[in-house]
This record gives C-alpha cells, sequence and structure tokens, in this order.
C-alpha cells in the first residue's frame, strides 16, 4: 500500500512539472517548440492515465475524482485551443 501511494505522489509531481512545461510553453510561444509542445501533452496525458487507474482510498476517493476530472477538463481546454490554432 505504502509503494501505491508513493507512486501516486510520484505521477502527481510529475503532472505538475508537465503543467508547468505546457504554461511556459504557451507563454512563449515559437514555431520551433511545436514539437517539445507536443511532448509536453503526450507525456501529461500518460502521466494523467497513471493517476486515473490508480484506486485511491475511500478516504481521499472524492478528492482524487474531482483532481482527475480538473486536469482532464484542463488539458482539453489546451488541446482545443492548440487544435484551432490559438497556441504553438
Amino acid at each position: 500500500m505504502k509503494r501505491r501511494y508513493m507512486e501516486y505522489t510520484v505521477h502527481l509531481k510529475l503532472i505538475g512539472e508537465f503543467i508547468e512545461r505546457i504554461i511556459y510553453l504557451v507563454n512563449n510561444q515559437t514555431k520551433s517548440q511545436s514539437i517539445e509542445f507536443q511532448l509536453a501533452i503526450a507525456g501529461f496525458d500518460h502521466t494523467l492515465e497513471l493517476i486515473k487507474n490508480f484506486k485511491p482510498s475511500d478516504v481521499i476517493n472524492k478528492e482524487h475524482q474531482q483532481l482527475v476530472s480538473g486536469l482532464t477538463e484542463w488539458i482539453n481546454v489546451i488541446k482545443g485551443a492548440n487544435r484551432f490554432g490559438f497556441l504553438i
């Protein structure tokens, strides 16, 4: 059980790092960063899937579901803005 929670915290840390990177790339856009942006999005998606698959205890389940929902909405907005040319 302890190992699972340690892995969960590592994944949360990674999500935070991807969020920071994506925000940086959005705020400092250049055409040459397009591939880096796509890699950051892919890394975020992969890590989010790992977090989604985590089965938390009942004590934090509601918060976990809210976190997953919020992160999913955030990345979908970023992807949508990128798809319509508002971002890199």
